[in-house]
């Protein structure tokens, strides 16, 4: 197992959800439109977990063990601003079941939030607009 990219990956998504709980503490995160700050820890960690990806495959659990694996899952969910990523790796077959659950089952606290604050998670990739293309 790869402990440094394990690390890695749970701050990431640590990062994620501590500014998450900041905003909606805040009520800003459920303003109108897309806060910047959110967007930002979005953006950043789906350019990391893309240069993961072309480095060493896809991050599942022989590689990072179950947490690790499901904070790379809740990363892609989250990196809706590339969808290039998300048009990537998901045709390749990388699901919840290869990586960690993320619905209402799972007693993850990040599983849950993503099943509750990611309508979009079950969007096909089909639909996902193409770069240069709006909506």
């Amino acid at each position: 197992m790869n402990e440094t990219l394990r690390d890695e990956l749970l701050e990431m998504a640590r990062l994620d959800r501590t500014v998450r709980a900041e905003l909606a503490a805040s009520g800003e995160l459920f303003d109108a439109g897309y806060e910047p700050r959110m967007a930002r820890v979005h953006e950043r960690n789906a350019r990391r977990l893309h240069r993961i990806i072309e480095s060493v495959g896809w991050p599942g659990t022989d590689l990072v063990g179950p947490d690790g694996a499901e904070a790379a899952w809740m990363i892609l969910q989250h990196a809706i601003a590339e969808p290039g990523l998300l048009r990537r790796v998901l045709p390749k077959g990388v699901s919840r079941s290869s990586s960690a659950r993320c619905d209402t089952t799972s007693a993850s606290t990040s599983a849950t939030t993503c099943a509750t604050t990611c309508p979009w998670r079950s969007l096909s990739v089909s639909r996902l607009p193409r770069p240069g293309r709006r909506g």
